[in-house]
């Protein structure tokens, strides 16, 4: 199998990979998000946690992540299989899986809000454990006022926390909207396909891939209405970081509307150590090429 089937094929492998996440930049904040700038209008949201804030006791996340191992363990087997038929089968999901749009990825990093404990703000001696250790609650047993809030880094010199705010909204509508319809229609879909499973020598791709799809499209709904719960909260707190403008100072006086490359991506994934996140910015940036392209090619023909 090519190199480049295998590549796309990762996109299915490493979205099964949840509930697992940690934190080294700005450690002090358990829960941040990153602005990553991947165009000048268009920006990729990574939501990074750090494991202490996984809810073991909530049965999404025990369900989820056994669901998601047996699903990942079957995808690497396909994908390691010299068989032609599994060979096909990779390149035909990989396709289709490198259409979806990379904001679907921004989605999916942010976990529900059963899933997640959140930071309560500290009042003296009562605000921590005897070890000094952060107290932590899941949001539905504490007011909203007294969570901590959620930081969200980005690059002063290429937006302003107005634009990003405008960002946010959009991605939250996307959720609501089209994910929504995308998560009841594979849903309805995944029984449908059924009857294919009954035949013991054709592999049920369209019931796989329908799954997978139903999955992936619930969890950016989720993630959206968890983000979008933030915003009407008032939870983000926006903050400039000098770090980021360091890694795109090469591109900040580009031309070009595409303020994204491979280089760049491996210097944040290194900076901020997001390597959760290079899958999605990788695409992103093939996506937002591929877009450019296509204008460009429309613009010579009139």
């Amino acid at each position: 199998m090519n190199q480049s089937v295998l590549a796309r094929g990762q996109l299915v492998k490493l979205a099964f990979k949840r509930y697992s996440s940690s934190c080294s930049h700005n450690d002090k904040y358990l829960a941040k998000i990153y602005a990553f700038p991947i165009t000048k209008d268009k920006s990729y949201l990574h939501f990074e946690y750090n494991e202490k804030l996984i809810n073991v006791n909530s049965p999404l996340v025990k369900y989820e992540n056994k669901a998601v191992s047996g699903a990942a363990n079957l995808w690497n087997k396909m994908q390691q299989s010299d068989k032609p038929v599994n060979q096909k089968i990779v390149r035909f999901v990989s396709r289709f899986i490198e259409r979806i749009p990379w904001t679907e990825d921004s989605l999916r990093s942010i976990p529900s809000r059963s899933a997640l404990l959140r930071q309560v703000k500290t009042h003296g001696d009562d605000g921590t454990h005897a070890d000094n250790s952060p107290l932590l609650k899941p949001a539905t047993a504490v007011d909203g006022e007294e969570l901590e809030g959620i930081p969200v880094f980005y690059p002063a010199h290429l937006m302003t926390p107005v634009t990003l705010a405008k960002e946010i909204d959009t991605l939250c509508h996307q959720a609501t909207t089209y994910h929504k319809k995308q998560m009841l229609l594979t849903g309805i879909g995944v029984p449908l396909s059924l009857p294919v499973a009954l035949v013991p020598v054709v592999p049920n791709v369209p019931g796989f891939y329908l799954a997978y799809r139903f999955y992936c499209n619930t969890k950016a709904y989720i993630g959206g209405l968890h983000l979008d719960l933030f915003n009407k909260n008032k939870e983000l707190i926006y903050k400039d970081e000098p770090l980021l403008d360091d890694v795109y100072e090469s591109v900040r006086e580009n031309e070009d509307d595409i303020l994204l490359n491979e280089s760049i991506v491996q210097q944040l994934v290194d900076t901020f150590k997001v390597d959760g996140a290079r899958t999605g910015l990788l695409k992103a940036l093939r996506q937002e090429i591929h877009a450019l392209e296509k204008i460009e090619e429309d613009q010579k023909k009139h």
